[in-house]
């Protein structure tokens, strides 16, 4: 079985990652592929933005484009992780912006990143980022208001203490995990200040929600910490249980705000005003 994080140097569908930079003509087709895992790592792309000749960068390109990715055995049979349609690349890369320090693509409309700098904006423009949630309550560095309020970004900052430190709060992650969810928040980029720690925990429940295995999810996060994974994390990933999460799993079944329970009660009530009219109309008939 192929790496469930591998990247495809699509980008999610439409190389979100590297389509600022200058194209070819040449076409690349590739497989059916799991949607939720098209871009886990960034380590395929750095490859071929180190490689200077345009040639040995087509090349490189056509040998990542062609690697299958399949799910891992534990993913729910949903359209959300598995693609049942090929996916075409009509733009291959001859030249790239930077990308930010650790950007990852999490799933289509989620990326993960550390924490934006001046020369990163560029290519975050590209994303047409809705929301940008903030993992760490520091001061922004230059421009990054100016760019979250010149594209109407929605900022979600939460304070959340360095792993390092203290175990994260679950309501805290619940808090994160209803907006990640919620694809009205989307495109999203997550970051903190290195992408390692923080985010990494965030996107491993984020994983775990959507079906992955555990061995996966700490195999992924210690590609983006390395070298420096921390066993608290690692604990924190093993030990997370998804039924802290249930709320957060009926919110995203219910798109418009609406809980089972909600439903419920608003038919009960509805049911029963139906009923008393009915009741109050048939006294008046029986009464005259």
């Amino acid at each position: 079985m192929s790496d469930p994080n591998a990247i495809q140097l699509l980008d999610c569908a439409r190389v979100q990652s590297l389509e600022a930079t200058a194209i070819t003509d040449h076409q690349i087709v590739i497989a059916p592929m799991a949607t939720s895992q098209l871009c886990s790592q960034t380590a395929d792309a750095k490859e071929v933005l180190e490689i200077t000749d345009a040639s040995l960068r087509q090349k490189q390109i056509l040998k990542i484009a062609h690697r299958q990715v399949t799910c891992p055995p534990t993913s729910p049979d949903t359209d959300d992780v598995c693609a049942s349609q090929h996916m075409a690349i009509s733009r291959a890369v001859s030249s790239a912006v930077p990308l930010p320090l650790n950007f990852g693509c999490v799933i289509p409309g989620v990326f993960r990143s550390s924490y934006p700098q001046a020369q990163d904006l560029a290519y975050l423009s590209q994303l047409k980022l809705k929301t940008i949630v903030t993992l760490v309550q520091k001061d922004l560095p230059e421009g990054f208001q100016e760019f979250i309020d010149g594209n109407g970004i929605t900022h979600k900052i939460f304070d959340m203490v360095g792993t390092k430190k203290a175990e994260i709060p679950l309501g805290l992650m619940r808090s994160i995990m209803e907006i990640i969810a919620d694809r009205r928040y989307h495109p999203l980029l997550i970051h903190c200040n290195h992408g390692k720690h923080r985010t990494g925990c965030v996107v491993g429940v984020y994983r775990k929600w959507s079906g992955w295995d555990t061995a996966s999810v700490v195999a992924e996060y210690h590609k983006f910490a390395a070298p420096k994974a921390r066993d608290s994390d690692v604990k924190y990933l093993n030990e997370f249980k998804l039924a802290s999460l249930k709320h957060v799993m009926m919110t995203e079944r219910q798109p418009y705000g609406i809980t089972q329970f909600s439903f419920l009660t608003m038919v009960a009530a509805i049911s029963l005003v139906v009923w008393l009219l009915t009741l109050y109309s048939s006294h008046n008939e029986s009464s005259t």
